[in-house]
């Protein structure tokens, strides 16, 4: 990856790298960032999100989906997510 944009357009990769760095160096991150350190894709997360924060269009980041998803297969990542669910647990308020 080159740091110069590609076709017009930053490269979120590796604005993402520049950040993880200080991840790296924080001694104390946040539950979120250590569950998307687990994975070995935070940088590519990043990425994605950064994109996507910028755009506000998710069709304009398939290079950041297709990179996320390549890590996430490459790290073992479909097999973990079922362990990770809590039964019972939902993210929608109970009516």
């Amino acid at each position: 990856m080159s740091n110069e944009k590609e076709q017009g357009r930053p490269n979120y990769y590796e604005q993402a790298k520049e950040e993880y760095k200080e991840l790296a160096e924080d001694e104390d991150p946040d539950v979120w960032d250590k569950r998307i350190n687990a994975t070995g894709c935070y940088i590519e997360n990043l990425a994605l999100q950064l994109c996507h924060a910028d755009t506000n269009d998710w069709r304009q980041c398939f290079k950041e989906m297709e990179m996320f998803k390549k890590c996430w297969q490459k790290n073992g990542n479909l097999e973990r997510v079922p362990t990770v669910d809590v039964p019972g647990f939902s993210t929608f308020p109970k009516k």
